[in-house]
């Protein structure tokens, strides 16, 4: 498991109309800008940037091992669209890429039996692509000064890219989660905080294991103008790996 420091990212938001709805005439506070209309067909699409440094690896009794840095950049282009009420859908598809650069690095000649047809990613440089679709229902139970809205998701590989090393763009499984999100101004300022939870079931690929896990995050945003805003968050990750070349050659897909 790698450690990774807070991450940073910026979100250009717009509005759009949609099943012959009027556009969005303009934010009526904070909630309008992050969702930019309660009317049902409506919705908004944003392109959202993201960067963040993973810093050596924990071992099995929790230590950090000092194996060498991973890099990762993702362009998020996002769409939200009110169905109901008190019911909306969030796509999005990241552009990612990602680098490690250490001496832990993942050679798939090395595995038993070898796989020579395997790609190396973990080679110092940049390796990138689309990853994976995400489609999020959510229901917005409490809709007040604090925003609860519990959510059920799936993750859907949109290409077979390479899943083996550190630069890997993603494990190309399928996944679903389940979680609640909350979401309250600070004040009456531009800012604002961001807590959410969920509980991911991923695609039993390796013969026994279950690599389920609990997903925390933390975010602080601030709407630094219309139409723009910045966020700085923290991930937690808490679920069982991998272990050994042989889980590897499990792998059914």
């Amino acid at each position: 498991m790698s450690r990774e420091i807070v991450a940073l990212g910026a979100h250009l938001l717009a509005g759009v109309a949609l099943a012959c709805a009027s556009p969005v005439a303009g934010a009526q506070g904070l909630f309008d800008v992050e969702e930019p209309t309660s009317r049902v067909g409506s919705g908004a699409w944003s392109l959202g940037f993201h960067a963040s440094r993973g810093e050596g690896t924990f071992t099995d009794d929790g230590e950090v091992f000092a194996a060498g840095d991973v890099d990762t950049r993702a362009l998020i282009l996002g769409l939200d669209y009110r169905f109901a009420e008190r019911w909306s859908l969030a796509a999005h598809v990241p552009f990612v890429r990602r680098r490690n650069q250490g001496f832990l690095s993942h050679n798939p000649a090395l595995l038993r039996p070898p796989r020579p047809g395997v790609p190396v990613v973990d080679d110092g440089d940049w390796h990138g692509g689309l990853q994976d679709l995400s489609l999020v229902v959510h229901y917005d139970w409490i809709d007040d000064a604090m925003r609860v809205r519990p959510f059920v998701g799936i993750s859907i590989p949109t290409r077979d890219y390479p899943f083996f090393g550190n630069s890997a763009i993603g494990t190309r499984l399928v996944k679903g989660k389940l979680g609640v999100e909350v979401v309250r101004p600070i004040g009456l300022s531009d800012f604002y905080w961001r807590a959410q939870y969920a509980y991911e079931v991923i695609e039993r690929s390796y013969e026994g294991v279950n690599t389920n896990a609990h997903l925390g995050e933390l975010e602080l945003g601030w709407f630094a103008a219309r139409g723009l805003r910045l966020r700085a968050f923290a991930t937690e990750r808490d679920g069982k790996g991998l272990g050994g070349d042989a889980d590897y050659g499990r792998r059914t897909n």
